[in-house]
């Protein structure tokens, strides 16, 4: 039987988990940044810019996502589509959140339970 030498504390682990979160935040931000000065290199690889304001939205959707991290998820991505919309993907375990904001600045929140798709609201 093999024995642990060292085992993290949940104080450990949750300081862990907070760099770690705060760190995919700034590069989710620094991401949309990207795409704000530099709208041409996204047309030229044939996508849809996002608007000014779906980007800002998306901002203020990562604010709450980083306000509630009693939640505990992972924030795994921050991705644009072909059609200009930008998805925010966090997970937990087995279940999988994205929230998609479309250019008019509509979004859907997508949720998922073994990478299959469990239920799909569509937010004001």
């Amino acid at each position: 039987m093999s024995q642990a030498w060292y085992s993290a504390s949940a104080q450990e682990l949750d300081s862990e988990w907070a760099q770690r979160f705060e760190r995919a935040v700034r590069l989710a931000n620094e991401r949309l940044n990207l795409w704000a000065s530099d709208p041409g290199a996204l047309e030229a690889e044939g996508m849809i810019v996002p608007t000014s304001a779906a980007m800002d939205r998306a901002r203020v959707e990562l604010d709450w996502v980083r306000r509630s991290e009693a939640a505990r998820r992972t924030l795994d991505a921050v991705t644009l589509g072909g059609g200009g919309e930008i998805s925010i993907e966090l997970s937990l375990g087995s279940r999988a959140w994205t929230l998609v904001i479309d250019r008019d600045c509509s979004m859907e929140w997508l949720r998922f339970q073994h990478q299959r798709l469990v239920h799909r609201d569509r937010l004001p």
